[in-house]
């Protein structure tokens, strides 16, 4: 979808502006990465505590990452319709498209 939304400015001519290229259900990251280990059969990753992942990592990383961020794909969906509309119909085709490569 990334690349389609991409494609889809090019072709046609949709210069000028700025789009989301977004899930259009908002989730978290730890949603997500949990999500993803469910589908791969891996162990979902454990928690740190927030003020060592801020000492380690820096907090301006920490709060890209635990902050919820609700955007809006409207303005690309109007010239591109997304493959997979939402995370949760994306992961198992690519990781079905991973294994089929392996």
């Amino acid at each position: 979808d990334a690349v389609g939304s991409m494609l889809a400015v090019f072709e046609k001519k949709a210069f000028g502006e700025s789009y989301i290229v977004a899930d259009s259900k908002p989730v978290t990251f730890k949603d997500f990465v949990n999500y993803t280990a469910d589908q791969t059969k891996t162990k979902q990753p454990g928690g740190v505590p927030k003020f060592l992942a801020k000492a380690v990592l820096g907090s301006d990383l920490i709060t890209l990452l635990t902050t919820p961020l609700k955007v809006s794909n409207e303005k690309i969906s109007k010239i591109y319709s997304f493959k997979f509309p939402s995370y949760k119909d994306g992961i198992p085709q690519v990781i079905s498209e991973i294994k089929e490569k392996n």
